[in-house]
């Protein structure tokens, strides 16, 4: 089976407002699959995406992460594939439904080598406190497959975890490219390719005392 190494740029715009607002960089490299096979794209397959976040770059306001205290894992999917449209060279894959998860928890127990399940990926990485979530409006691939190459786009709403108070409540974009194998990272059993991306999202300018207020 074909390796392939996705490395994923998310990034996650405010689409309007009033207010004034920050950035935050979370930084995550992992692993993906898709059941059935991601070569080939089948109606039905499922696709997911799970990382662990390796660090995070604030230019701003304040936002609740102690790499220190906690492990922070980042779980996307399950995207559900309407099949493959070939247009010569171009692949493209068309998913539905989809949500985006970041936990934080201070076991530090995230194990890719427990094997990945279409319906159960690693329960190592969906521990803990809830830190970030939220739906994808829509998700699709654009993959040149001669060459290894391709990218990715879709619409995501973060509604629920410890970080949402800090951050806008608006419709974000989320997208990324897929290149070849390179670097010498061999995915383990189960997963089809490398991830490693960064999600920027905006937060919420304020004062210490308006955070300390939140608690």
């Amino acid at each position: 089976m074909k390796k392939w190494l996705l490395t994923p740029l998310i990034l996650i715009c405010l689409m309007a407002s009033g207010s004034a607002y920050a950035q935050v960089t979370i930084h995550y490299a992992g692993f993906g699959y898709e059941e059935g096979g991601f070569d080939y794209s089948a109606p039905g397959d499922t696709l997911w995406f799970i990382a662990e976040v390796t660090g995070l770059t604030t230019e701003g306001g304040p936002i609740p992460f102690d790499p220190d205290m906690y492990e922070y894992t980042m779980v996307a999917g399950p995207f559900i594939s309407n099949g493959e449209i070939v247009e010569g060279t171009l692949t493209t894959i068309v998913y539905n439904l989809g949500y985006y998860w970041i936990y934080q928890d201070g076991s530090f127990n995230a194990d890719w080598d427990e094997y990945p399940y279409v319906s159960d990926p690693p329960s190592t990485f969906l521990d803990g406190d809830l830190w970030l979530a939220g739906p994808f409006t829509d998700f699709i691939f654009y993959v040149f497959r001669d060459y290894g190459l391709g990218n990715y786009d879709g619409h995501i709403q973060l509604s629920e975890g410890i970080a949402l108070p800090y951050l806008a409540e608006q419709a974000y974009t989320f997208g990324g490219t897929l290149h070849p194998p390179h670097g010498g990272v061999e995915p383990p059993l189960g997963y089809e390719f490398y991830i490693d991306g960064e999600t920027f999202v905006p937060v919420m300018a304020s004062t210490w005392g308006a955070v300390k207020a939140l608690y």
